[in-house]
């Protein structure tokens, strides 16, 4: 395999003395996004001369997730954090509430980085939101330079991909002859069963008119499959099955795709960097707005929403997607050049490290409450 490296992702070592805390929860109930971002972040921290710790809230899914990606750094759940000397930054990412945790990063005086939650980004020292859906929206940017430097780093210059992904060379669009089918590594509500018999259908029927022919299906790793009944009988079918992909695994799979139909969330980033367009299910109800949002300007198609999935409109989005070669080139085209090269775990570090205080207690009763 051919190896690209990007003479801006090789930076210099950060100052001596950052340290940072991950806070963050994911697993069969709550998926892997949450993980393999954070566990990003904290393994080119690592490289930079940073000092990460993690405490994690999760399942054995979870914890093997992280590990892989960023090593042996996870020091116990949620509930074992205790402010240390040594660190500076707490960084939290997780679905629920956060109010009660930037209390608590405040009176330890550090400084809170959020990810991926806009809702507390008046009161948290940095907001990070990296999705590909954050292009469209007006209401975050990274205008915000009231101390100095941006508050809310928004938008896919920022996405979270993976070093395994962005070693992995991409292929021209012309050349690929496969749909992925996706849902996550949890695929809670298991739609992966309920797409891919509509998907293999669609194919054979459309077979001489399309140049795809194949149907790779990925669970993942937290996929409730007891003996692997599922992943069986979608063999049975005809696609082709992967069970627990690691990164760069997937990243073969996601640039070999023509189209991609899969769970909304950060595996859009990844799909924008290998070129790759996609359809999407949201999995949460307050993900269908984005989702319709980057419809409307040229970024995927929305197959709808899960529990409520309509076969009939799968197959008729699906079928047209495959069809659209002009629409295949310009979503492609147009997600690639949003994500500005892939360096945004570089881009949000160099920030961090610019404009992290020289002490721990530097922010105590400043950053919180939106004070500038």
């Amino acid at each position: 395999m051919i190896v690209r490296r990007h003479r801006s992702h090789q930076t210099t070592k950060a100052p001596k003395g950052l340290g940072i805390d991950f806070v963050l929860a994911g697993g069969a109930g709550v998926g892997l996004g949450h993980i393999v971002r954070c566990a990003t972040i904290a393994a080119e921290a690592k490289q930079r001369g940073w000092s990460v710790r993690a405490f994690l809230d999760g399942d054995d899914a979870g914890l093997t997730t992280w590990q892989r990606l960023a090593g042996d750094s996870v020091v116990g759940s949620s509930r074992a954090w205790r402010p240390t000397t040594a660190h500076r930054l707490v960084a939290l990412d997780f679905p629920n509430e956060k109010s009660a945790w930037l209390e608590r990063i405040e009176r330890a005086g550090m400084a809170s980085l959020v990810i991926d939650d806009a809702r507390v980004s008046s009161r948290a020292s940095w907001t990070l939101l990296p999705g590909l859906h954050h292009a469209v929206e007006s209401s975050h940017d990274d205008s915000d330079t009231s101390r100095g430097s941006p508050r809310v780093l928004s938008g896919p210059r920022y996405a979270i991909i993976p070093e395994a992904h962005r070693r992995c060379p991409r292929t021209p669009l012309y050349g690929r002859d496969r749909v992925l089918l996706s849902m996550g590594g949890a695929d809670p509500h298991h739609l992966a069963p309920q797409i891919a018999p509509i998907a293999l259908r669609l194919l054979d029927r459309l077979s001489g008119r399309i140049p795809v022919a194949e149907l790779d299906v990925v669970l993942g790793p937290a996929f409730e499959d007891p003996g692997d009944r599922i992943a069986r009988h979608l063999t049975s079918l005809g696609g082709h099955v992967y069970r627990g992909l690691d990164a760069a695994s997937m990243a073969e799979r996601m640039r070999s795709a023509r189209i991609a139909l899969i769970g909304f969330g950060t595996s859009l980033t990844e799909l924008a960097w290998h070129g790759t367009p996609f359809l999407s299910v949201t999995h949460h109800a307050h993900d269908r707005a984005p989702a319709r949002d980057l419809e409307a300007n040229g970024l995927g198609r929305v197959l709808g929403t899960a529990g409520e999935l309509a076969p009939d409109r799968v197959e008729r989005r699906l079928s047209r997607a495959l069809l659209d070669l002009e629409w295949q080139r310009t979503s492609r085209q147009r997600a690639l050049s949003l994500i500005e090269g892939g360096l945004g775990t570089t881009r949000v570090l160099q920030t961090l490290e610019a404009n992290l205080p020289a002490r721990r207690g530097a922010f105590s009763g400043i950053q919180l409450g939106g004070a500038a």
